[in-house]
């Protein structure tokens, strides 16, 4: 017991010595980064917000949004017995990515905060117009981006980014 204490000790003391690092003998990065990095479009005609959102979010991907979180709160309710979803559309996923965002442009406060409470300014009258609050969370509690049904860890080449794949 005695010798197994100081063989950790031992190694504890290697670990902690300190060496110089060889610039030319760089280990690769575990996972490197292949893609181009930027913008596929021109920024030249972005004239607001909106028109920003809707190059990064076009209506394929938004489609494809609407149809997982449709898909996956129906499973979710036979799993839990509920039957407290109805379907959602393009305009409750927007109004839902409208309500999560515009806060952090405005640099307001967060959107779920604005939606719950009595409506003080101008800004929460409108995120209350353009979806309830109970509705805003359960389109959050029901917002993957890819079907679990047709993953495989063993075949997929990025097993940890499966969820957001189709948006990246």
């Amino acid at each position: 017991m005695k010798d197994d204490s100081s063989s950790d000790s031992d190694d504890l003391a290697a670990v902690r010595q300190w060496c110089e690092i060889q610039k030319r003998k760089l280990p690769p990065a575990p996972n490197p980064f292949t893609a181009k990095p930027g913008t596929n479009f021109k920024i030249d005609n972005i004239s607001n917000v909106l028109d920003s959102f809707y190059k990064y979010f076009d209506d394929e991907l938004i489609d494809t949004i609407t149809t997982e979180t449709n898909r996956y709160a129906a499973e979710r309710d036979r799993r839990l017995h509920s039957k407290s979803w109805c379907s959602t559309s393009q305009n409750e996923i927007k109004s839902s990515f409208g309500n999560n965002y515009s806060p952090r442009c405005n640099k307001g406060t967060g959107s779920a905060r604005l939606l719950q409470y009595k409506p003080v300014v101008e800004y929460a009258i409108f995120l209350q117009k353009t979806l309830s609050y109970r509705r805003f969370c359960q389109i959050n509690q029901n917002l993957p981006f890819n079907n679990n049904d047709a993953y495989d860890a063993s075949t997929h080449p990025c097993p940890k980014i499966y969820n957001i794949g189709p948006i990246l």
